[in-house]
């Protein structure tokens, strides 16, 4: 597979993507410049989405949209997130892990701020910083995109991303995820649980292919 890198404008799925990605371009750019960059690796994610969304038939709205929103609250303090987020548990599990406050509470947005009502979607973004056990077809080009997105120059990300244009998802989902729990440990930073559950999960999807 060869990613065809078109500018993000043209292939936006319709006027209500455009209108989200005209609001998260409009919140990114009125930051200080040196946020800017957020914004193109935002825009990065959307066009490695939208084109593994074509590969495995999934819905291209639902990707874009998570895509582009994956990341919309990256900068705001953990008062203003928990403020967003609707469970004791879910700020719980925020505070032990506080990776995860963005994800969480962008996911909260599709609803509160863009009032789209959408589950798939919502879980799309939530598990899009390591994922989960059984995710969805979306749920995996979210969390892969974010990962792979051709903005992203570094090593591991370029051999992830060439095993995913080969179209091994569930390897390049391996590679990353390995990578990353190999990347925390050597900064003696505990990884969460679920990652080590990711990890197994796809190295028995490889082994059963």
């Amino acid at each position: 597979m060869c990613l065809n890198v078109e500018p993000l404008y043209n292939i936006l799925y319709d006027d209500d993507v455009k209108n989200i990605y005209l609001k998260c371009k409009n919140k990114y750019m009125s930051l200080d410049e040196k946020y800017h960059n957020r914004f193109t690796h935002i825009e990065g994610v959307c066009q490695m989405a939208t084109f593994l969304a074509k590969i495995y038939n999934v819905d291209i709205k639902k990707a874009q949209i998570a895509a582009l929103l994956h990341d919309y609250f990256k900068y705001e303090s953990n008062e203003e997130m928990e403020a967003m987020l609707d469970t004791k548990e879910e700020v719980e599990e925020c505070k032990e892990c506080p990776v995860l406050y963005h994800a969480y509470a962008s996911s909260k947005a599709l609803s509160k701020i863009f009032g789209i009502y959408d589950k798939e979607i919502e879980n799309a973004i939530k598990y899009h910083v390591f994922g989960k056990p059984n995710m969805t077809k979306l749920e995996e080009i979210v969390l892969i995109s974010d990962y792979t997105e051709p903005n992203r120059k570094y090593d591991d990300c370029i051999k992830t991303r060439n095993v995913l244009l080969e179209g091994k998802i569930n390897e390049a989902i391996y590679m990353s995820t390995l990578q990353t729990i190999k990347h925390l440990e050597k900064n003696n930073i505990k990884p969460h649980p679920i990652q080590y559950e990711v990890l197994k999960e796809y190295e028995r999807k490889i082994n059963n292919e």
